[in-house]
């Protein structure tokens, strides 16, 4: 099964996307501040780690090992951080509401206030749909292989 279908497994098809993810996925520079919302949006929506990063690695030219590293940290972070609140917030596919990242050991589904009310879904609302389609017939022939990803099961420190 190809990674882009066991993503899809966990939040749905990607033209139920919130925009603003897809265009993290296929378009924007992965600077840390775009790299940290994409891996907030599949952390809270309980996609591992190694599909996140692989995917990730399939979709976005720009791709480095330095982001599989970083999406590998924030996960960590994240997960050890028993009672850190408001890490990071994110799009619950579900609840269809943002939420809050928070420590392991508190809410995990605090709605993130106030809330966001206007937001565009799907892979037309990129402006770039012509140009991720293409990519998705690639990214579509990419398998899932967890055993790359095993360094992300170090701890680093997140500054």
């Amino acid at each position: 099964m190809c990674v882009l279908q066991q993503a899809e497994q966990h939040i749905g098809q990607i033209d139920t996307w919130p925009t603003y993810i897809i265009r993290h996925l296929f378009i924007d520079v992965p600077k840390p501040s775009i790299v940290r919302k994409f891996t907030a949006s599949f952390h809270g929506n309980d996609i591992p780690v190694s599909i996140a990063s692989q995917l990730y690695n399939a979709c976005n030219d720009i791709y480095n090992l330095q982001v599989t590293e970083y999406i590998c940290d924030l996960y960590s972070h994240w997960q050890r951080c028993r009672y850190n609140i408001h890490m990071s917030e994110y799009y619950n596919v579900r609840l269809h509401k943002f939420i809050w990242i928070n420590g392991t050991a508190l809410n995990q589904l605090e709605e993130v206030k106030p809330e966001v009310t206007v937001m565009d879904f799907g892979i037309v609302c990129t402006g770039c749909s012509s140009l991720i389609r293409n990519k998705l017939k690639y990214v579509k022939h990419v398998s899932h292989d967890a055993s790359e990803y095993g360094r992300c099961t170090t701890i680093k420190t997140i500054n």
